[in-house]
Parts: structure tokens; sequence; C-alpha cells
């Protein structure tokens, strides 16, 4: 005698819901907490490249890194004075939406692509 058995599975609709796009406030504040993340890193590891004595081995690697560094942090605080002034997400050139997508990618930017495809 065999027995077969049938599971079948049934979505609830708290799974649904994560299943549907997500909503354009949520994933902005999600990009701006991550943005806020980056500064406070950035912030940390120039204060430490900073800190370290001239006379250490990688001091090359420190010298080639810290205006890396230096760039990455005036974009993070402008992305931030911009979303300070309410316009987080909005283009700098054309005034658009910046897609959430891209800003989940790089929370910094502040252009559209298509404006900074013709800024290059």
């Amino acid at each position: 005698m065999t027995y077969t058995t049938t599971y079948t599975t049934r979505l609830t609709s708290p799974r649904r819901k994560s299943l549907a796009p997500r909503s354009r406030p949520a994933t902005l504040a999600r990009s701006l907490t991550r943005l806020e993340r980056e500064h406070v890193a950035l912030v940390l590891a120039l204060s430490e490249l900073d800190s370290a004595s001239a006379a250490t081995p990688d001091a090359a690697l420190r010298a080639a890194l810290a205006p890396l560094l230096r760039g990455d942090l005036h974009r993070t605080q402008y992305a931030l004075s911009r979303a300070d002034a309410g316009l987080y997400g909005v283009c700098d050139s054309c005034g658009h939406a910046i897609p959430a997508r891209r800003l989940e990618l790089n929370p910094a930017l502040t252009r559209c692509s298509a404006c900074d495809a013709r800024a290059r």
C-alpha cells in the first residue's frame, strides 16, 4: 500500500507584499541611510590616513588613496546637503527623479543617467 501526499504552499499576504516592488520613499530612505553610513566611514578612513606616520612603508599607498577618499567624501557631503534641502533623489541638472534602483547602487548620485551621460 503506497501513500502519496501532495503538499501545496500558499503565499500569505505578508509574503506577497515582500514580492511587490518597493515604494520609492522606502527605497530613498534606505539609500539615504546607506549614504550616511558611507559618510561616517569615509571620515573615519581619512582621519586614520591623516593620523598615520609618513614614515610607514605604505606611505605611497596612503598618499594615493587620500585624494580618492576626499573626492568620495566631497560627493557624499554634497548628496547629504541636497538631502537636507529636500532634494535627495532629484537630478541636479534637469530636475527629474533619479531612479530608485540607481540610488540603491550608488546613494551619492546627484544626476540622472541621461544628464550623467551628457556630462561625460
